[in-house]
């Protein structure tokens, strides 16, 4: 929101005055102020746009599911014995190994000086005089300390005590309010049906906004952009959007130090948020009270239109929403009230002095160890709980409660159906399975929204950590690209700009680059094998395809080829490092948390380049196009990266900077090394089987084709086609497991296993390609007849093609024996009509089959983006050189 947008009394947008009820006003100037009040919420809400993509066939517009951020791991049974651990860092080292989450960064200052201290002290003891102190002092002194902390400790195990308890209230709560929405607010017949349930399902969302609300209050987060409540209350108007400003979403640079003195928890770099609210020029309000008021005037709007009829329920409703009020004030009294600043005061100046005396009493036993035996005392005994020294505020608290009550009586009160109706652009009710709009859904189907919610509880959880490692760091900042985010709306976010120019009808538009690339491939191998004093050399196509495939790439990112096939070589390290970039991710993948302190240090980079060397290539071509474009003010270049500049220039928030070079990272490093190891295999295959050398030349010559060969022609040639698959069915590119996550409903396979949720699960496409049950018996052997239908599928392929149709259906063995009995019994009655019908079903079941299990591109919604880019190329190029050379 801009600094200077008008803000009703009080800082929000007024609520009955508009479309709704109530109100005065409605001169020019109210019209005014409440259309940029409009445009101020567009603006505020463009940066979470979420993507429409198909997430099952039967309901359109239903994006890429996102896990809710709220709870990322669960507990284990061990947790309530041992106390809570790590979660988010989620660390196996024993606990006196672990820095995250310990007090030891905060007292780094105080032991320094503790041990300059005793260090002073042994020094003098040394090389001047003996000093001493009488050791009933350090007696009763250690007595008194000894007690205080105690009290101190069981003090702050208390009140920790009690605040979990306070959450644990709350989302009881949350949950009965919950209940009584979807259960006790019934829906009426006819066109009502519909707008009844949306509204339910734009409660329940209130309902989480709550509880997600009070946890931005309690870490003293005031606004309502934050991703996992944007789209809970986009389209309420509070004084938390009203106050918001765009310059929130900056993001200032940090220092390398100031980076790791957070991730240690150093005192003097940890931001104090409390410093941004007290900046704010406008009511900042208090949002969980916003919301309740919202829920309440739900109650009301249902209450009126005769949808809550039994009086018990409401009033339980009622009590609900006032307990929920109760709770948020207890949560907050748990966070606000420390001990009495007299105790922390008193119990600071007994520890210091019984520190400060400590190395008099040490010296005459341990001598110099009397040094580190003072700091490791210091480190056991000084305040490990960073309690702030305050008094209680009660006035404080009045003040603000006077204000609080001040901001809700300073608007009429809200509507439930004035938010729902005059914000319907802003109200994603599947929010954030879907990004469709309140709107979109109402003209729908009550299936096609209950369809909807379905697939929003099956939705998976995501991909693991394993994919973190891809991620590249430039500078300071690390670089996220498709492959490498584990969020499912970034990743779709990603996508869907660029989607389009990786269609297979975009990239035939560039198939004179590739022809020209091919030209330059059959130049260098006459010149350097087959011509003049080279002919006969022996040519390492091993060599010589990468080059090609890293050239085509080339062309088709930036404009022109890295240059490999001209130079004949890996000149510029290019194709090593890359080599080295996916040695790198094999291994470290599998333990993804060293990544952190090697290639994404903060302070020195330790070991092999990783993902950076490339990633620092993709920086520099942008900067470079980007300082062509300044000088000269147009853009001439076809290639993707323009296209995905001129994306990025039309508007930043669908594409940034960081996107642009993450989509140029995967373009470089996937599209030339992958390809190239596919191209080398269909080389081997083919050359190593004769007989399938010479079936496929026969298809080749028959097929009167010119060179370089245009894919419309491959097209046409069923068996290179099937010698292509196989041979990325026998080489996939990629010899990892391609991790997920199980997601929070568990997963249960077909054996009656059951995983439970945060499992980490993957297929290896060498494991999968390689199954006899899928692919055959002969699984194991280069075969490209599995992929065409034989001259007459016997008896027996009938057979194996309903056990795959049995098998696809998931039916029980029992079942499947049934069916193959009675379809054997039909297939001996058939009339040859019906026969060739059921074998050609036999033979497309198999190949759906095989289809459905073929991970050369990966599957699912993170299937290789670029596929068709290799497609593309590997047909052109291969065909050419068969035609070429013998």
């Amino acid at each position: 929101m801009a600094d200077d947008a008008p803000a009703p009394p009080g800082g929000a947008p007024a609520q009955g005055e508009g479309g709704g009820g109530g109100g005065g006003g409605g001169g020019e100037e109210h019209q005014l102020r409440e259309k940029e009040d409009v445009r101020q919420m567009k603006e505020s809400t463009h940066t979470r746009t979420i993507t429409k993509d198909a997430l099952d066939a039967h309901v359109s517009g239903i994006a890429t599911p996102m896990s809710r951020p709220l709870s990322h791991h669960s507990l284990d049974l061990d947790d309530y014995f041992v106390g809570p651990r790590d979660l988010d860092g989620h660390s196996k080292l024993p606990y006196f190994m672990r820095m995250h989450g310990s007090v030891l960064p905060r007292m780094i200052i105080p032991l320094f000086c503790i041990g300059a201290w005793a260090t002073f002290i042994t020094c003098i003891c040394e090389f001047v005089t003996k000093l001493g102190v009488d050791t009933v002092l350090l007696t009763v002194l250690g007595f008194v300390v000894g007690l205080s902390l105690s009290f101190r400790s069981s003090t702050a195990y208390e009140r920790y005590s009690e605040g979990r308890k306070t959450w644990c209230t709350l989302m009881i709560q949350c949950r009965n309010i919950a209940r009584y929405v979807w259960v006790h607010v019934e829906e009426r017949e006819g066109d009502q049906s519909k707008e009844d349930l949306l509204q339910k399902i734009t409660a329940m969302n209130l309902v989480l906004g709550f509880a997600v609300a009070v946890k931005h209050r309690l870490r003293f987060e005031p606004y309502a952009h934050y991703d996992d409540i944007a789209g809970l209350v986009s389209h309420l108007d509070t004084y938390a959007k009203a106050a918001f400003k765009e310059e929130h979403l900056e993001k200032k640079r940090t220092s390398t130090w100031k980076a790791l003195g957070e991730k240690l928890g150093l005192p003097f770099a940890l931001s104090n948020p409390r410093k941004e609210m007290k900046r704010s020029d406008r009511p900042l309000g208090n949002l969980p009270l916003e919301i309740l008021a919202y829920l309440s005037a739900y109650f009301e709007e249902v209450s009126t239109n005769g949808q809550m009829k039994s009086a018990v329920m409401g009033g339980q409703f009622l009590t609900a929403l006032a307990g929920m009020t109760d709770t948020a004030g207890n949560a907050e009294r748990v966070l606000t009230t420390p001990l009495p600043v007299g105790y922390n005061i008193l119990i600071s100046q007994i520890v210091l002095l019984y520190i400060f005396l400590l190395p008099f009493q040490l010296y005459d036993k341990l001598k110099w160890i009397t040094i580190p035996g003072t700091i490791a005392a210091a480190y056991i005994i000084v305040n490990p709980f960073g309690n702030d020294v305050n008094d209680l505020p009660l006035d404080q608290y009045c003040a603000e409660l006077g204000r609080e009550l001040d901001t809700l009586m300073s608007t009429p009160c809200p509507k439930f159906t004035d938010h729902v109706d005059l914000n319907k652009h802003l109200n994603q009710p599947l929010w954030p399975l879907s990004a469709s709009r309140y709107q979109e859904w109402r003209e729908r189907s009550e299936t096609d929204i209950r369809s909807a919610l379905r697939t929003k509880v099956v939705a998976g959880k995501g991909s693991s950590k394993f994919y973190d490692v891809n991620s590249s760091k430039v500078g300071h900042e690390i670089i996220y690209n498709v492959f490498s985010t584990r969020s499912n709306k970034a990743h779709a976010h990603a996508i869907r700009p660029v989607r389009k120019l990786f269609n297979l009808s975009s990239l035939l538009k560039t198939e004179p680059l590739i022809d020209t690339t091919i030209q330059t491939l059959l130049s260098k191998l006459d010149s350097n094998f087959v011509l003049g004093e080279n002919s006969g050399k022996t040519c390492k196509m091993d060599d010589w395809l990468p080059f090609f495939a890293w050239d085509v790439i080339g062309r088709l990112t930036f404009g022109a080829p890295m240059g490999y096939l001209d130079n004949g070589w890996d000149f510029d390290g290019s194709q090593r490092s890359g080599t080295e970039t996916f040695f790198y991710f094999a291994c470290v993948g599998q333990i993804p948390e060293l990544d952190y302190f090697l290639a994404k240090n903060p302070v020195c980079r330790i070991g092999p380049p990783a993902f950076n060397g490339p990633a620092i290539l993709c920086a520099q071509r942008v900067a470079e196009r980007q300082k062509e474009f300044e000088i000269e003010g147009k853009a001439d270049h076809q290639d993707m990266l323009e296209d995905f500049m001129r994306i990025n220039r039309e508007d930043p928030s669908i594409m940034d900077d960081n996107a642009v070079v993450g989509a140029l990272i995967v373009n470089v490093l996937a599209g030339g090394d992958t390809t190239g190891i596919l191209l080398c295999a269909i080389i081997y295959y083919v050359l190593k089987d004769q007989v399938v050398y010479r079936k496929l030349m026969e298809e080749l010559d028959a097929a009167n084709l010119t060179c370089p060969v245009s894919y419309a022609s491959t097209e046409k040639l069923p068996y290179f086609d099937a010698v292509v698959k196989e041979a990325a069915r026998m080489h996939p590119g990629v010899g990892l497991i391609l991790e997920r996550v199980v997601p929070a409903e568990g997963l249960t396979l077909s054996d009656g296993r059951v995983l439970s949720p945060g499992t980490v699960v993957g297929m290896n496409a060498w494991v999968i390609h390689q199954n006899k049950e899928i692919f055959g018996d002969d699984a194991a052997s280069f075969n490209p007849e599995r992929w065409l239908r034989g001259e007459a599928e016997t008896e027996e392929v009938c057979e194996i093609s309903l056990l795959v149709s049995c098998y696809l259906l998931r039916a029980e063995n029992a079942l499947r024996v049934h069916l193959l009995k009675t379809s054997l019994q039909l297939y001996t009655q058939c009339t040859p009509d019906i026969l060739s019908d059921l074998q050609n079903f036999g033979y497309q079941a198999r190949l759906s089959m095989m289809k459905s299990h073929d991970l050369t591109f990966g599957a699912g919604k993170r299937v290789c983006m670029g596929r068709s880019v290799s497609i593309l190329e590997t047909y052109k190029v291969m065909t050419t050189l068969f035609l070429t050379y013998e």
